[in-house]
């Protein structure tokens, strides 16, 4: 049996939304790109604790 990881919406991973998402933290929200936004949403409605940080 070989492991295949669950796929979001946008087409990552969970694994690569965590990584890719790293990158929203050095630019303002005004200055992502459409999928960041996208990232950033995915993200924040799995981690909540995460957007409140970032507030």
């Amino acid at each position: 049996m070989s492991y295949k990881p669950g796929i979001l919406s946008n087409g990552d991973a969970l694994k690569q939304l965590l990584a890719r998402s790293r990158y929203l933290f050095y630019k303002r929200p005004v200055n992502w790109s459409k999928s960041q936004v996208e990232r950033a949403a995915l993200l924040f409605e799995r981690y909540p604790d995460v957007k409140r940080r970032l507030v």
